[in-house]
């Protein structure tokens, strides 16, 4: 029931009370007229003590939704709680922007085997492992680095620079890993139409030459420069020049190096023909060839089926 209309029933009862007793009716008695108005005035308490009764529950709620509409407003205009940090375990430096893997595992079945009677078949099973990564810097900074399986080719010679294939022999004997790549890499050019780094350290395979050049597994050791002139949007010319050191020799000042030198040109005639031409520049330090005791250790087989440094 609502306020207003308790009021009312209140004003109306009150006015009743108010009104004068009707004179007797003829033949009534005085004490009938007494009772009647004892009653009425009992009536008028009793609505009295509803209607105030009523008037506090009235109170307490409204003040119950009030606290209410105070709570929800507090609510919306209270910022949301900030969640909390996750905390890594490999926590990675602000100076680094970047990370990309290269890392795979290849297990391979080799057989070798000729019409020969006197050939003897050989049948290996042979793991690849390499694991690295290259690390994007500030300043165009770059940071290259590689672990890989290194089967050996003779004493102390530190694995084989032509492949990364171990064999299963030996008796389950560990098998040694060697550092495949270890250089950092600055860029320095970064215009519209030129750009150009230079590299230090155990290089990447240098790009763009043959396996009768440069085995793919080939990693040189030294300094690499490379520039890219943009010279329409369908074509780019590139100049890489590298310096790499082939040995270190105890007894002779003589250390046998190579310089590499090439120019190509990468073309895009439509969404299906490009063509790419290039032209390269070998040359031997000291000239005229190191002797027996200057050249690369590679084994015999390896040496006459890829000539890698001439």
């Amino acid at each position: 029931m609502s306020k207003a209309v308790v009021v009312a029933l209140v004003l109306s009862s009150s006015l009743v009370a108010a009104q004068p007793a009707p004179p007797p009716e003829p033949g009534t008695q005085p004490d009938e007229t007494a009772e009647t108005l004892n009653n009425l005035k009992r009536q008028n308490e009793l609505l009295d003590q509803k209607l105030k009764a009523l008037d506090d529950e009235l109170e307490h709620k409204v003040k119950a939704l009030q606290e209410r509409l105070e709570t929800a407003e507090h609510k919306t205009t209270d910022p949301e709680p900030k969640p909390k940090d996750r905390t890594s375990l490999f926590k990675i430096p602000e100076w680094v922007t970047g990370l990309r893997l290269t890392s795979d595992l290849r297990l391979r079945y080799d057989e070798i085997h000729a019409p020969d009677s006197a050939f003897v078949t050989r049948r290996r099973y042979r793991p690849r492992l390499r694991l690295g990564g290259i690390a994007t810097l500030a300043d165009d900074f770059e940071i290259g680095f590689r672990l890989a399986s290194a089967p050996t080719v003779v004493k102390d010679s530190g694995g084989d620079p032509l492949s990364t294939n171990q064999s299963f022999e030996d008796n389950a004997s560990r098998k040694p890993v060697g550092v495949d790549w270890a250089f950092v890499r600055w860029t320095p050019l970064h215009l519209a139409k030129v750009t150009g780094s230079i590299a230090l350290g155990k290089l990447e395979n240098p790009p763009s030459f043959t396996e009768e050049v440069f085995d793919v597994d080939y990693t040189p050791e030294g300094a690499a420069e490379v520039l890219s002139f943009k010279l329409h949007a369908n074509h780019t010319a590139n100049f890489y020049f590298g310096q790499f050191i082939l040995d270190e020799l105890a007894f002779s000042k003589n250390d046998p190096f190579l310089l590499v030198e090439q120019l190509r040109l990468d073309s895009k005639w439509s969404k299906q023909v490009a063509t790419r031409r290039h032209r390269g520049r070998f040359e031997h330090r000291p000239r005229g060839g190191p002797d027996h005791r200057e050249r690369p250790r590679l084994q015999p087989r390896q040496h006459a089926r890829r000539q890698w440094a001439r």
